[in-house]
């Protein structure tokens, strides 16, 4: 198989796409937050 020459730019950006998911993961998990308000509380 031969060699295949990328240059830096467009195998960062390759990189780039390809750990995307990842961080969309990562940031995603986040706690969620529940804010419990009662009828009377007059917000």
């Amino acid at each position: 198989m031969a060699p295949i020459n990328i240059n830096l730019t467009r195998r960062a950006v390759a990189m780039g796409l390809v750990l995307m998911p990842f961080a969309s993961r990562a940031a995603s998990e986040k706690p969620l937050i529940t804010v419990w308000k009662s009828p009377t509380c007059g917000c």
